[in-house]
C-alpha cells in the first residue's frame, strides 16, 4: 500500500482514517496536518482519497430517493386493552388469597403458646 514510498501498511491505514474523518469535518489539526505529510509522501494514499473524496462529493450531491410503497403497514387495529372489571377481580382475588395465606400464617405463629 506504499506505493514504493516505503510509508508501511500502518502508515497508509491511518491516513486513510484520516481522510476519512476530514471528509466529515472530524479530523484534528494534527491529525490534518499529518495527513497532508503523508499524501505528499505516498501516491497511493494520495490517490484513493482523491477518489474516495470525489465519491463522497457525488453521493452528498445526488437527491434522496423516495420509497415507492411504504416502509411499514399500517397497524390493522389496536391492541385491546384489560378492562377495568377484569383488572379490579383479578386484583381482589389476589388480595384474597394473600390475606388468607397472611391468617394461616398468622394462626400457626401464634396458635400452640
Amino acid at each position: 500500500m506504499d506505493g514504493g514510498t516505503g510509508i508501511g501498511d500502518q502508515g497508509c491505514e491511518r491516513a486513510r482514517a484520516w481522510a476519512s474523518l476530514q471528509l466529515d469535518g472530524e479530523v484534528s489539526q494534527l491529525e490534518a496536518a499529518l495527513l497532508d505529510v503523508h499524501l505528499r509522501r505516498c501516491p497511493t494514499c494520495a490517490a484513493a482519497v482523491d477518489e474516495t473524496a470525489s465519491v463522497t462529493q457525488l453521493l452528498r450531491a445526488a437527491p434522496l430517493e423516495q420509497p415507492t410503497r411504504p416502509l411499514f403497514a399500517p397497524a390493522e387495529r389496536r391492541p385491546t386493552r384489560t378492562r377495568p372489571v377484569a383488572l379490579r377481580l383479578a386484583l381482589a382475588a389476589t388480595l384474597a388469597a394473600l390475606a388468607a395465606g397472611l391468617g394461616v400464617l398468622a394462626g400457626s405463629v401464634g396458635g400452640d403458646s
